[in-house]
């Protein structure tokens, strides 16, 4: 599973994002088991093959109607990487991260679901 809406965290502060998970074939929200794990890695688009990702725990959030919540405090959020386009593209922000969970469900098996790209303001 992907994403592609724009991903933006900003720097300096504490972010919280929320994420739905869904049944297989379906749009409905699939129920959490309190056994679920949800691991997420934030890891840099680097061209040089070092990848030192970040690492989190996601909680659950509504289990009922399978949301999880990812938490980056604001002293991680300060020491991510971010770029910026040239003046004359006003500033628009470039894409210095992927975001990948790994989720270990019940209901579901195991999955993983990418943030392709994600930006850093």
């Amino acid at each position: 599973m992907s994403c592609t809406s724009n991903f933006t965290i900003t720097k300096g502060i504490r972010n919280e994002f929320t994420f739905t998970l869904k049944q297989t074939g379906t749009t409905l929200p699939m129920e959490i088991d309190g056994t679920d794990t949800f691991n997420a890695s934030l890891v840099p688009l680097t061209e040089d093959g070092v990848t030192n990702s970040i690492d989190f725990v996601l909680t659950s959030e509504d289990a009922l109607n399978g949301k999880i919540k990812l938490v980056i405090d604001a002293n991680t959020t300060s020491s991510l990487l971010s770029e910026k386009g040239s003046k004359v593209d006003k500033y628009y922000t470039i894409p210095t991260y992927k975001l990948i969970i790994e989720c270990n469900t019940v209901n579901n098996g195991n999955f993983v679901a990418k943030v392709p790209l994600v930006h850093v303001d």
